[in-house]
Protein backbone atom coordinates (compact mmCIF):
# COMPACT_ATOMS: atom_id res chain seq x y z
CA UNK A 1 0.00 0.00 0.00
CA UNK A 2 1.31 3.07 -1.14
CA UNK A 3 1.90 5.71 1.78
CA UNK A 4 -0.49 8.06 0.76
CA UNK A 5 -3.09 5.30 1.08
CA UNK A 6 -1.63 4.87 4.27
CA UNK A 7 -2.81 8.12 5.12
CA UNK A 8 -6.27 7.46 4.28
CA UNK A 9 -7.19 4.41 5.92
CA UNK A 10 -5.47 5.48 9.31
CA UNK A 11 -6.36 9.43 9.14
CA UNK A 12 -8.59 10.65 6.30
CA UNK A 13 -11.07 7.84 6.80
CA UNK A 14 -12.14 8.75 9.88
CA UNK A 15 -13.22 12.58 9.28
CA UNK A 16 -16.50 13.04 9.66
CA UNK A 17 -17.30 14.08 6.17
CA UNK A 18 -15.95 10.28 4.53
CA UNK A 19 -17.69 8.34 7.22
CA UNK A 20 -20.66 10.31 5.48
CA UNK A 21 -19.55 9.45 2.33
CA UNK A 22 -19.32 5.90 3.17
CA UNK A 23 -23.09 5.81 4.47
CA UNK A 24 -23.87 7.26 1.01
CA UNK A 25 -21.72 4.82 -0.83
CA UNK A 26 -23.35 1.91 1.24
CA UNK A 27 -26.95 3.37 1.09
CA UNK A 28 -26.49 3.27 -3.28
CA UNK A 29 -25.16 0.09 -3.08
CA UNK A 30 -28.08 -1.18 -1.34
CA UNK A 31 -30.88 0.57 -3.72
CA UNK A 32 -28.34 -0.70 -6.81
CA UNK A 33 -28.85 -4.42 -5.54
CA UNK A 34 -32.56 -4.14 -4.74
CA UNK A 35 -33.50 -5.01 -8.20
CA UNK A 36 -31.47 -8.24 -7.42
CA UNK A 37 -33.02 -9.33 -4.29
CA UNK A 38 -35.03 -12.28 -4.98
CA UNK A 39 -33.18 -13.19 -8.64
CA UNK A 40 -29.89 -13.75 -7.24
CA UNK A 41 -29.48 -16.51 -4.17
CA UNK A 42 -28.41 -14.64 -0.68
CA UNK A 43 -24.52 -15.72 -1.71
CA UNK A 44 -24.67 -14.25 -4.69
CA UNK A 45 -26.35 -11.10 -4.11
CA UNK A 46 -23.98 -10.71 -0.91
CA UNK A 47 -20.58 -11.90 -3.68
CA UNK A 48 -22.73 -8.50 -6.04
CA UNK A 49 -22.65 -6.21 -3.03
CA UNK A 50 -19.19 -6.92 -2.12
CA UNK A 51 -17.79 -6.11 -5.36
CA UNK A 52 -19.91 -2.51 -5.74
CA UNK A 53 -18.00 -1.96 -2.39
CA UNK A 54 -14.85 -2.52 -4.13
CA UNK A 55 -15.16 0.06 -6.82
CA UNK A 56 -16.45 2.10 -4.28
CA UNK A 57 -13.21 1.64 -2.15
CA UNK A 58 -10.82 1.95 -5.58
CA UNK A 59 -12.64 5.10 -6.42
CA UNK A 60 -12.15 6.55 -3.00
CA UNK A 61 -8.81 5.55 -3.14
CA UNK A 62 -8.24 6.79 -6.55
CA UNK A 63 -9.89 9.95 -5.84
CA UNK A 64 -7.73 10.92 -2.60
CA UNK A 65 -4.65 10.07 -4.80
CA UNK A 66 -5.22 12.36 -7.64
CA UNK A 67 -6.58 14.77 -5.08
CA UNK A 68 -3.06 14.78 -3.10
CA UNK A 69 -1.54 15.16 -6.64
CA UNK A 70 -3.48 18.04 -7.64
CA UNK A 71 -2.66 19.88 -3.85
CA UNK A 72 1.45 19.11 -4.68
CA UNK A 73 1.91 20.68 -7.94
CA UNK A 74 -0.55 23.41 -6.69
CA UNK A 75 1.29 24.39 -3.65
CA UNK A 76 4.80 23.86 -6.27
CA UNK A 77 2.99 26.34 -8.13
CA UNK A 78 2.56 29.11 -5.18
CA UNK A 79 6.08 28.77 -4.03
CA UNK A 80 7.62 29.26 -7.39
Amino acid sequence: MSELLKIYENVVRYEKEVVHMEERVTEEVIQLSKPFKGKLSVDELEILQDAMFSVALTSQHEGFKLGMKYLAKLLAECLV
